[in-house]
């Protein structure tokens, strides 16, 4: 392509008479070039700019994913934890049952606290659902 356009401004420069219109003819050549260049430079400006904005976007959007599957996770671990407890053959002494469902609420608010200050500030760090 290089080679092909040379070509054609030698063919087209050899075709003008006289020096000073070969002159004019390749200022006005540089001048189209320079008006190229920076419509160029402008188009990449502004694609550049829409690239940041869509991987900004990208970015949070990921964030609010791992935000709800966090909230998913956990809602369906108390869900399992319900479950279990509710199983036939567990222990139905009404007392040591009352005792087990408060123990149980007690950790479950213990582990949902740290949970729900990092959902909160939305720092995407989440702490293990293990308790580790």
């Amino acid at each position: 392509m290089h080679k092909k356009a040379t070509k054609d401004v030698k063919e087209q420069l050899d075709a003008v008479e006289g020096p000073n219109e070969k002159i004019k003819f390749l200022q006005q050549k540089y001048l189209d070039k320079v008006h190229e260049a920076n419509k160029l430079d402008k188009q990449n400006g502004t694609l550049q700019r829409s690239l940041d904005t869509s991987n900004r976007e990208k970015d949070s959007l990921t964030q609010e994913l791992a935000r709800v599957n966090t909230v998913r996770f956990f809602a369906l671990c108390a869900s399992i934890e319900t479950r279990l407890f509710n199983l036939p053959g567990r222990n139905t002494d009404q007392e040591e049952v009352g005792d087990f469902v408060q123990g149980a609420d007690q950790a479950k608010q213990k582990r949902s606290r740290p949970i729900q200050a990092s959902l909160l500030r939305g720092n995407g760090s989440f702490p293990s659902p293990c308790g580790g």
